[in-house]
């Protein structure tokens, strides 16, 4: 049965929801499976790639009669293309290839293969559930682009491409077909596999360009050249030229290493460096010398041997690179400070950052892949008849989701806020600027273009949001539901790592309080944690309850929509905190008992996770007080939005958000009060 369709008017509220779901709507029906009960069933197969070398010996590679009906040719030079629904919703064209255990059985066929090696998401385990797949074709920006709903757009954004970069090669994407999850719409959702996709090696062939096309990636002189190139062209984009010649602050007692002479020694000025963001245990085996003295290169982690033999031959003026461990004094807290508050200007005046995208805690003397160590053989190569196909190697963003340094609380604001970054990771390096996207597997358009690399559309986790007008509240509570989802070694440090971002967001004139907007205070008292964050949650006692650097765990601002915009606010702040971390609010207050397995009596609706999670346990509400108090904090409808608190002594604590109905909080008697909540 085919999803049905969404029509008839919504309020604006709803608008963009039934908008998505009638798209999804769209996409379900264009990738339907055959037969829909099959989704229903599992088959079993080792997590294990099948080479033909392990296939039975003296048989040649065969193609299925599925991928043999393919015009593979048309498909890499011309496309699938698309349909346009009357309301001018733009659907992707889709080639229907079979059900996942049948492709996975056809062992023979060198394209199976291929799409085995990009579907197979089970990592570990012999069961799978069935899926339908299908392939659509896409565009080499497409790939650089991350673009969230490929599947369907209002918008064809490659018209937006200027005509001289066409044409671009040409990709195969996976589209999988899956059952539905519990509570789902729909009997089956359309899931677009958008990691690793199917490319034609020498595409110029057939496109007279290489633009964006697939390429075998070098030894390390190669790297180095790839990157020194990327840099030439980054130089000739304009707004990267406006936004390094904005930073102009350093810090008191800014110091860089000199990779001549191997020693830290004191900026003069506006000298050239190359920062390093990477997690202190892939760079944690120092032997410190006395300031002023000189290291021994062999005696550093070889890690740091590599990047300074990187910079060396690079050939770009500069003889310094800006590194924490190295160029901070770590027992000198006054410098430490420093450094810490000027972390944007730091990495935003950088020529370039080199980011170390490792995917687990390897060992510092190891190296960097594909300088001083090998690379993991990712890239699958086939050949069919004439044409050779491969994988992708992973791209920019898988890169980084599944580094141990995205893992780290410190390193967001250190690659976002970087001018330029130069990312290296298990199988190529990337490079990313204000203008573009590239790695050493996808060929770039040629230098003579690089005007016009701000039409080729690119979404990545490093890009600035900071550069263009943007909405200060979407944008600070998505930098700190991202922030927090980290890992701190230090929690005296929650608000240290995340100053770079909160000194841009004063420059701009949103002044934060703890941590906390200061414009509408209230309202972001009740941001609450994700319920999906299993880490032990706990209160960082250096810091006031009521901020999510008072805590462990993910924090989020999750009202529901309108809530914020259309409420009534009653708890009024009397007295900013001091450096004591007191807030003291008039508000209406509610003494309420805790009864059983609910969080609140039966009165309250707050999510059962949230609470008991902001109070530090898992498993059940045994820890919690036999008493709280309910804090209003706004009202919308017939709902109030309030703080749950515990109280020590003359003061309280925040320990959890939620909300009731106003009926039932009257009955139980609101009543105005002074609370000093710490």
């Amino acid at each position: 049965m085919a999803p049905s369709q969404v029509n008839g008017p919504a309020p604006d509220s709803e608008a963009r929801i039934q908008q998505a779901h009638h798209r999804e709507s769209l996409a379900a029906i264009n990738f339907a499976p055959p037969v829909l009960g099959r989704l229903n069933e599992t088959y079993t197969r080792p997590r294990q790639t099948y080479y033909a070398s392990n296939l039975e010996p003296g048989v040649d590679d065969e193609l299925c009669a599925t991928c043999a009906a393919l015009d593979l040719v048309s498909l890499f030079r011309d496309g699938i293309g698309n349909e346009t629904t009357p309301d001018g919703i733009r659907i992707r064209k889709g080639i229907p290839m079979g059900c996942s255990d049948e492709i996975y059985g056809r062992a023979r066929c060198p394209l199976c293969r291929l799409l085995v090696e990009i579907g197979d998401t089970n990592m570990s385990g012999g069961e799978r559930d069935v899926e339908f797949w299908s392939i659509i074709t896409i565009k080499g920006h497409e790939i650089i682009s991350s673009i969230a709903e490929p599947l369907y757009e209002i918008v064809d954004r490659s018209d937006s491409i200027p005509e001289h970069l066409k044409p671009e090669a040409i990709y195969l994407a996976l589209v999988r077909t899956v059952k539905a999850p519990p509570g789902y719409r729909f009997e089956y959702r359309t899931i677009f596999k958008d990691m690793i996709y199917v490319g034609l090696l020498g595409a110029e062939k057939l496109i007279s360009s290489r633009r964006l096309a697939l390429r075998n990636t070098g030894n390390a002189a190669d790297t180095v050249q790839r990157i020194r190139e990327w840099l030439e062209r980054c130089s000739g984009h304009e707004t990267c030229r406006i936004r390094k010649a904005a930073i102009s602050s350093y810090p008191d007692g800014f110091r860089l290493f000199d990779i001549t002479n191997l020693r830290v020694v004191d900026a003069k000025g506006q000298e050239p460096y190359i920062a390093l963001s990477y997690p202190w245990a892939q760079m944690d085996k120092f032997n410190y010398v006395e300031r002023g003295e000189p290291y021994v290169l062999d005696n550093l982690p070889k890690t740091l041997q590599d990047i300074i033999g990187i910079v060396r031959g690079l050939d770009l003026k500069t003889n310094h690179i800006w590194m924490d461990q190295l160029c901070v004094d770590q027992k000198d807290p006054e410098q430490k400070q420093n450094n810490i508050s000027s972390m944007d200007a730091i990495y935003g005046a950088a020529l370039a950052t080199i980011i170390l995208a490792v995917p687990s805690r390897g060992e510092p003397e190891q190296g960097l892949t594909g300088i001083s160590v090998p690379r993991r053989p990712y890239q699958r190569v086939e050949s069919v008849g004439n044409l050779k196909l491969a994988t992708t190697l992973p791209s920019l963003e898988m890169a980084i989701v599944t580094s141990h340094w995205n893992s780290r609380a410190w390193t967001l604001q250190e690659g976002i806020l970087s001018s330029r970054c130069i990312l290296f990771g298990p199988e190529q390096v990337y490079f990313e600027c204000a203008q573009m996207a590239c790695s050493e597997s996808i060929q770039e358009p040629d230098v003579a273009e690089s005007d016009q690399d701000h039409l080729i559309p690119y979404k990545s986790r490093l890009q600035n949001p900071f550069l263009h007008a943007y909405d200060f509240e979407p944008l600070y509570w998505r930098l700190v539901r991202d922030y927090t989802g980290r890992d701190m070694t230090n929690g005296s440090d929650a608000l240290n790592a995340f100053s770079a971002f909160a000194g841009q967001f004063e420059r701009d004139g949103h002044r934060l309080t703890w941590g906390l907007p200061a414009s509408g205070f209230a309202k972001h008292l009740l941001w609450e944690h994700e319920p999906w964050d299993f880490r032990d949650i706990h209160r960082r006692r250096e810091f006031p309850s009521w901020s999510w650097a008072g805590w462990t765990g993910t924090a989020a601002m999750n009202l529901p929509l309108g809530a914020t915009s259309k409420a009534s606010y009653t708890c009024a702040v009397i007295e900013e905190p001091s450096h004591d971390c007191i807030l003291k609010c008039n508000a209406r207050t509610v003494r309420v008992g805790i009864a059983g397995q609910a969080p609140i009596c039966s009165i309250v609706g707050a999510s059962v996770s949230s609470f008991m999670m902001d109070c530090g346990i898992t498993t059940g509400p045994g820890c919690l007080p036999e008493a709280c108090t309910l804090m209003e904090i706004c009202r919308a409808d017939d709902m109030i939005h309030c703080l749950l608190l515990e109280q020590r002594g003359e003061i309280d604590e925040r320990i959890g958000s939620g909300f009731a109905k106003a009926s039932d909080l009257e009955a139980a008697g609101l009543q105005w009060q002074e609370v000093m909540l710490a």
